[in-house]
């Protein structure tokens, strides 16, 4: 198996990734381990794209990856190793499955750590907005109710 300026062991773990590289990198299919500090200090990558059937992530495996916006992890995901995201100051929200075991400081206390699926989080997110914003929501959608109400009689069109 080949990975782009990477080292695989066995074929099953990724051990290592240039701290140089930059972007988007996309671990190969088949991989079921990123090994401790896989991608440590790695801080121009911007995504890692990490396929179904890897199952577990090593201590500090993303450590320093301070490019790193958001992660979403495969359903296959079992456990995420100790400081795995720590000092990855960019790192706003993490979608885990529910049933992977986490670390201690596995993630920045700053990071919004969601357990369930992509799907789980997009409805999670839209019910926190409508619940923060009832009232743009249902402007939105055209439900919005008038300040005032006016009724016109038969007599003239005056406010009763």
């Amino acid at each position: 198996m080949d990975a782009p300026d990477g080292y695989i062991v066995d074929g099953t773990a990724f051990i290592h990734c240039p701290q140089e590289f930059d972007g988007d990198f996309s671990v190969p299919v088949g991989i079921r381990t990123i090994g401790a500090t896989a991608f440590s200090m790695c801080s121009l990558i911007t995504s890692v794209h990490i396929p179904n059937g890897c199952k577990a992530l090593g201590a500090q495996a993303f450590r320093g990856c301070e490019s790193l916006t958001c992660v979403c992890l495969p359903a296959s995901m079992e456990s995420i190793g100790r400081e795995c995201f720590s000092a990855c100051k960019a790192l706003a929200y993490a979608i885990v499955p529910e049933t992977c075991s986490i670390g201690e400081l596995a993630f920045p206390e700053s990071c919004h750590v969601f357990k369930g699926t992509p799907k789980d989080y997009r409805t999670h997110i839209i019910q926190s907005l409508v619940e923060q914003h009832a009232n743009d929501a249902a402007e939105v959608v055209g439900m919005h109710a008038p300040q005032t109400e006016k009724t016109i009689d038969s007599r003239g069109g005056r406010d009763i």
